[in-house]
């Protein structure tokens, strides 16, 4: 079935109705798992259909008419900023701004925590000190081969290290553009740093972090971790897919990506 950008909206804002979530704003993003074992859904067009659906929820909350776009495998070189998506780029895009560059790395492992850092530090959450400096102690690091080298020498890996217990005075409530973030986070696979992903989301929930994380997970894996931090965490939902497919063409597809929890959540942020 082709897709119809304007029949998703319709849908969308029907389900936001019977939800009887007022008109708001909010920064809608997509973090997508390029690690090894997700080829084949790259390939076969798959992950393409699952960003197309998550459009028009962004447009939807987005007031500027883009939703940010990170792909994540293993450990801070492999964060990518990716092309904003919008109405007039999503046709193609996956081929086109993902598995055609060879500038945004792809096919390591799994790693979680690095990406989740990027994020927060990207939005604001983290404060800055008065000369300026990020309290998170990071500065962005450098993306592809230049970046794997300097992980390889031990230069530039305090994301493999676990947040300080103090990092709670580090993040705020608000984003710099005062606005809620819903970040789809879309992964097949088990990730190899749980402690650390743990560690960050209970200083955010300890933050009161303006930000909402809906794991989307991919295929028979059984997501262990991915149910727990959504049972632990207010911000944090899972949504297990273990067909694409028949995921993307579901009648109750929005109902699925703006669970009740979501659409709970973002009313007491309009409020």
């Amino acid at each position: 079935m082709k897709f119809n950008l304007e029949k998703e909206e319709k849908r969308v804002k029907f389900v936001l109705e019977k939800r009887n979530l007022p008109k708001m704003c909010a920064a809608v993003g997509i973090t997508l798992d390029v690690s090894s074992s997700m080829q084949g859904l790259y390939r076969e067009g798959r992950v393409q259909r699952v960003v197309e659906q998550i459009v028009p929820v962004g447009l939807r909350f987005d007031d500027n008419g883009c939703l940010d776009v990170k792909t994540f495998s293993s450990g801070e070189s492999y964060v990518s900023d990716i092309t904003k998506i919008n109405r007039n780029n999503y046709e193609g895009f996956v081929e086109r701004e993902i598995l055609s560059k060879h500038s945004v790395p792809k096919w390591g492992g799994t790693d979680y925590y690095p990406v989740i850092k990027n994020m927060l530090i990207e939005y604001g959450f983290y404060q800055e000190d008065v000369q300026g400096n990020s309290r998170a102690n990071t500065v962005p690091k450098a993306k592809g081969w230049m970046g794997r080298l300097c992980q390889s020498i031990g230069l530039g890996n305090d994301e493999d290290a676990t947040p300080s217990r103090s990092e709670s005075n580090r993040l705020v409530a608000e984003s710099t553009s005062g606005e809620p973030v819903i970040n789809y986070f879309l992964t097949d696979g088990e990730n190899d740093d749980k402690a650390h992903v743990r560690d960050i989301l209970l200083e955010c929930q300890r933050a009161k972090v303006n930000m909402y994380f809906m794991f989307i997970g991919i295929g028979e894996t059984n997501f262990e971790f991915l149910k727990e931090i959504a049972e632990e965490f207010d911000n944090v939902g899972f949504l297990s897919v273990k067909d694409l497919a028949r995921f993307v063409d579901a009648d109750d597809l929005y109902e699925q990506l703006l669970p009740e929890e979501l659409t709970k959540w973002l009313k007491q942020k309009a409020q």
